[in-house]
């Protein structure tokens, strides 16, 4: 008798617990005490959010029944209906902001659901009828345990607010290159003048991350390899109009890198959920959800130049390929929002991960275009080229 009194307590309590629990571990985490998910993933939304809730009102009312066993008395009845109704009402406290927390219109299905579930299999046990119930002597242990038992599941109910919304990290991008075989700096004996890294034309992203970080990233990584190249570097500069008359008159070429890139939206988007009043007044929606498909395409171009009249001694082309990125907003925002958030984890990372295969795809190719032969022949028709302009080298 023990022994089935043991089972039904680990099939009604302990192992609804541990589920809603590794539910929130694995895919949420739990922001109270600062721990991070274990995995970032994005299984259906009530499995995250509402599967838990359900689980732990299912193993509370359970255990109210085991504490009070066959004496179903009136109090039995007051704990039972005292937990049920607590539950319900922090979810509508929720809804009214009198609670930390969000209302969510799936977890008062998931209450309704653990309720009828977790008194279904007591149901010839549970006389419900207040013509047969007898007032019993009130047994302190019991209510002691009843408590006790309100209070721990109060807890679980309480971190399960607290931790309604997934904040993943943003990723940041590996762009870092590693000149594979450098030599003694200055050991070229050819003085270059480093270009900032631009984004060509009016890139709207810009400013933003990851594609700032791209940027800067990428005119750091040129200034390591034309030093691991042996040359006498000088810059780097922000832009060509910011070097001075000495400037280009000591550097007979210069480095300039132009990004081109475009990123547009193929499929999906935003997609609005109006602001509506339900039942007892909760208003819902009034906020925006975002996913789809992304399409980055488009080239860098490395430029060799001389510094004087910026003509083009060398040029090369980086292509990006086209590939197709997959995203979706972890936020919700507000009602009418436009553009891409690249702000969001969720569409941040994916880009961030396509742009680091780009990298080091460019950076290589950087190394290779500044070899040393390759600009100690181009560097023989910078006299010509400023003869030909009128500038006099001194």
């Amino acid at each position: 008798m023990r022994l089935l009194r043991h089972k039904r307590i680990l099939l009604h309590v302990v192992i609804p617990i541990t589920v809603g629990a590794a539910v929130y571990r694995l895919w949420r985490g739990i922001d109270i005490f600062d721990i991070p998910p274990l995995i970032y993933s994005t299984p259906p939304d009530w499995i995250i959010f509402n599967l838990p809730d359900g689980l732990w009102l299912y193993a509370l009312l359970s255990s109210i029944i085991f504490i009070w066993k066959d004496n179903h008395t009136s109090h039995f009845f007051l704990w039972l209906s005292t937990a049920i109704l607590l539950t319900f009402l922090t979810e509508i406290m929720q809804a009214y902001r009198f609670l930390f927390g969000t209302f969510d219109w799936n977890d008062m299905l998931a209450y309704l659901i653990a309720g009828i579930v977790s008194i279904f299999p007591f149901r010839n046990k549970i006389q419900i009828s207040f013509i047969t119930i007898k007032f019993k002597k009130m047994k302190l242990r019991r209510h002691l345990f009843s408590t006790a038992t309100l209070i721990v599941f109060a807890l679980l109910f309480w971190s399960s607010a607290s931790t309604k919304h997934i904040t993943t990290a943003l990723v940041v991008p590996d762009f870092d290159f590693s000149p594979p075989s450098p030599v003694a700096p200055g050991s070229a004996g050819v003085k270059i003048a480093l270009l900032d890294p631009i984004y060509a034309g009016n890139f709207i992203y810009s400013s933003k991350s990851p594609f700032s970080h791209f940027r800067e990233s990428m005119g750091k990584d040129f200034e390591e390899i034309l030093t691991a190249r042996g040359y006498i570097l000088k810059g780097p500069y922000e832009a060509y109009d910011l070097m001075t008359y000495s400037d280009k008159n000591e550097c007979e070429l210069g480095l300039e890198v132009e990004i081109n890139l475009n990123i547009l939206q193929t499929s999906g988007g935003w997609k609005g959920y109006p602001p509506t009043t339900g039942a007892f007044g909760i208003t819902s929606g009034n906020y925006s959800t975002y996913s789809g498909t992304l399409n980055l395409s488009g080239k860098i171009t490395i430029s060799i130049i001389e510094t004087f009249t910026r003509q083009k001694l060398i040029v090369k082309s980086v292509p990006v390929p086209q590939e197709n990125i997959i995203v979706k907003a972890e936020e919700k925002y507000d009602y009418g929002e436009s553009g891409i958030p690249l702000e969001d984890p969720g569409v941040h990372n994916p880009i961030a991960n396509s742009l680091s295969n780009l990298y080091k795809t460019t950076m290589k190719r950087g190394w290779d275009i500044l070899a040393k032969e390759e600009l100690v022949h181009v560097q023989t028709q910078v006299p010509e080229i400023r003869e030909k302009s009128g500038f006099v080298k001194h």
